[in-house]
């Protein structure tokens, strides 16, 4: 994958975080620490965005570095959220999930 891959892909996933989370570009600039047309720059190529500001969009939204990147995953927010909900949950719960996800009987 080359820069301007990543970037693209970069740029895919905000835009997607964006609609997923009915958030405009303005909101998540300033909820960043940012200049009101901050991501809107971001997404019409105009700047790249440094890795701290990469990091605090995903903090913001609640993603790893990793997620924001991908393009395996296709719902990232929703994913970490499972995660979460997962992490505490008993080995006779998490196989119960997996039953009902996989839609086979145990």
């Amino acid at each position: 994958m080359d820069y301007q891959e990543l970037f693209s892909n970069i740029k895919t996933r905000i835009e997607q975080l964006l609609y997923e989370n009915a958030l405009s570009m303005r909101k998540l600039s300033l909820s960043i620490g940012k200049n009101d047309d901050y991501i809107k720059k971001v997404l019409a190529g105009a700047i790249t965005p440094p890795l701290p500001v990469l990091v605090d969009i995903c903090n913001y939204f609640g993603i790893t570095l990793i997620d924001l990147l991908s393009t395996e995953v296709e719902h990232p927010v929703e994913i970490q959220r499972l995660n979460t909900l997962m992490k505490d949950m008993p080995r006779e719960k998490l196989e119960a999930l997996i039953t009902l996800l996989s839609g086979s009987a145990p």
